[in-house]
């Protein structure tokens, strides 16, 4: 079966301890390189869905992004793009890792290579 990580955390410090254990491998316990990890994120108007490996603990803004007028639609079409990510990396037999910017002011969905 497919191990998966998948951080939607709201806070800088969670992120960070999410990226570190899965990038030592400490999140099933069997000591295994676990960079299956998908970072799901937000700030304003834009959104991330980065692979552990490509991804940068942003800074802490000690901004709500929830008070954004209009965070509730970029979060849902966060969570659309996130679960197509995850069902082609768990059909692919984890070979399939894409990572994704949105922007909700032009409604853009690109892919990041970084």
């Amino acid at each position: 079966f497919a191990k998966l990580v998948i951080d939607a955390f709201d806070n800088t410090a969670s992120r960070q301890l999410v990226k570190e254990a899965c990038s030592a491998g400490d999140i099933f316990g069997d000591k295994s390189n676990c960079r299956n990890c998908l970072h799901i994120g937000f700030s304003s108007d834009y959104g991330e869905i980065i692979w552990n490996e490509d991804y940068q603990v942003p800074d802490d803004k000690g901004v709500d992004d929830c008070d954004y007028p209009l965070a509730r639609n970029l979060i849902l079409l966060l969570v659309a793009v996130a679960s197509e990510i995850i069902i082609k990396f768990v059909v692919s037999g984890q070979e399939t890792k894409e990572n994704y910017t949105i922007t909700l002011k032009d409604f853009n969905i690109e892919r990041y290579r970084p």
